[in-house]
């Protein structure tokens, strides 16, 4: 069953429906440093973590992003609305425009989760 709203423009008085077949739902997360630089000037160098830590850390990550999707299905399967999820790691505006590309998304709409303000607009693309 196909997800259908009503939406109108301004000045638009008539009622539209939206349809989705296919829902994405598309979690980019930032590729994990190996390396910390001390702050200030004339610091020792680079600290480098440990191939255990950065194992941990990709994990915490893989758990986030399984958390926050399988969160986002459950509303999908609410609204009966057929959806897939879709994990990416990058720079998120580069990895949403790539995916948009590839995929000929129809509809884009993007949310931060609250971690900050968009550094990029995906209109941007190149």
């Amino acid at each position: 069953m196909p997800l259908t709203g009503p939406w109108t423009t301004s000045g638009e008085e008539e009622e539209r429906k939206l349809q989705v077949e296919l829902l994405t739902l598309v979690h980019v997360q930032q590729p994990f440093q190996h390396y910390v630089l001390p702050p200030g000037p004339g610091g020792p160098g680079a600290f480098y973590a440990t191939t255990s830590v950065v194992e941990s850390m990709r994990k915490v990550q893989e758990e986030n992003a399984a958390l926050i999707l399988s969160r986002a299905l459950q509303m999908c399967k609410e609204k009966m609305v057929k959806a897939e999820t879709l994990v990416l790691s990058g720079d998120a505006k580069d990895m949403i425009c790539q995916a948009t590309e590839q995929m000929h998304t129809d509809l884009l709409v993007v949310g931060s989760h609250g971690h900050g303000k968009s550094k990029g607009v995906p209109g941007e693309c190149e």
